[in-house]
């Protein structure tokens, strides 16, 4: 018995040597390499840039904040490094490499709407721990993977079992197949266009809407992250469409906190009715994303503000 208990021992022991050395090795060859198409990977491979301003956030600022269109009538250079159902730990996190690369931004434009507050109860998958796996053991970046995985001790100590579990998205063939290729984002500057235009009414039921800790707590970050930077944070809403406002429960409560820490933060809040009217059903692909009609509109009219910035 004690030698079958040494055997095991003896044999975790080599076991996690192993699985660590691949690891850091995985580490060092994908950290920061174009090794897939997704947004995430186009943010982390992008370095040593300077921007007038970046925009952040879920899906609406993704497929709203049109970047071109912004820079061609704003006379300014811009990146939307927006993911699509990204909570403020996933942004927290992609902001920072943003900065450990070496870019910087003057202003950032920061999502906060209905549902960011409280990410893990209206997206599926708020915190994208996959698109980061080079980076688990820096330490802000470890701490949010303990702050949002369930696999965290997993991937702590057996390291190599974060490459095997989502070895479909770490292929080192793709390193030698994308190292000189052009993505849809740099043309696009980030922004992803939905292209369909007609609008599909969905049945809703009621939302609550609410705060959780683990969402502020990060908003806050990304916040200190900006100032640390030197960048100029400011908060915006981008539309949604007005007939889902009944079926918001807390819709009225919670705007007041966001308007709580606009003030209590000092900062800049832009709210979509202030840049003119967003009821016409024609700008929307559903409530709550744009179609291309409705993101050109938002964002030749957010442009007129970017221009005057210094």
């Amino acid at each position: 018995m004690k030698k079958f208990l040494v055997d095991i021992i003896l044999f975790s022991v080599v076991l996690t040597i192993i699985s660590a050395g691949i690891s850091f090795a995985l580490d060092k060859v994908f950290g920061g390499k174009h090794y897939s198409h997704t947004k995430h990977n186009w943010v982390l491979a992008t370095k040593n840039t300077q921007f007038d301003y970046a925009a952040l956030g879920s899906s609406r600022v993704l497929n709203v904040i049109d970047v071109p269109l912004i820079d061609s009538l704003a006379g300014k250079s811009g990146i939307n490094i927006a993911t699509s159902g990204s909570g403020y730990a996933d942004n927290y996190v992609l902001l920072k490499r943003f900065y450990e690369s070496g870019n910087k931004t003057k202003t950032l434009f920061l999502n906060v709407d209905e549902y960011c507050f409280d990410a893990q109860h209206h997206y599926s998958y708020p915190f994208a721990d996959f698109e980061y796996m080079p980076f688990f053991y820096e330490p802000e970046i470890n701490s949010a993977y303990s702050d949002c995985s369930s696999n965290y001790y997993l991937w702590k100590y057996l390291p190599f079992s974060r490459y095997a579990e989502f070895s479909d998205k770490y292929k080192l063939q793709n390193l030698y197949i994308l190292r000189n290729s052009k993505s849809n984002y740099d043309y696009s500057k980030g922004y992803e266009e939905l292209s369909d235009s007609s609008y599909k009414e969905f049945k809703t039921t009621e939302t609550l809407l609410n705060t959780n800790k683990l969402d502020l707590d990060y908003f806050f970050k990304v916040i200190a992250l900006c100032k640390e930077n030197n960048t100029t944070p400011i908060l915006i809403t981008t539309p949604e469409y007005y007939k889902l406002y009944p079926f918001q429960k807390n819709r009225a409560a919670l705007y007041k906190k966001i308007y709580h820490l606009k003030d209590s933060l000092h900062l800049k809040y832009i709210h979509y009715d202030s840049l003119g009217d967003f009821s016409n059903i024609s700008y929307f692909k559903d409530y709550t994303h744009t179609n291309s009609i409705g993101a050109n509109l938002y964002s030749e009219r957010l442009a007129s503000l970017i221009s005057q910035q210094r």
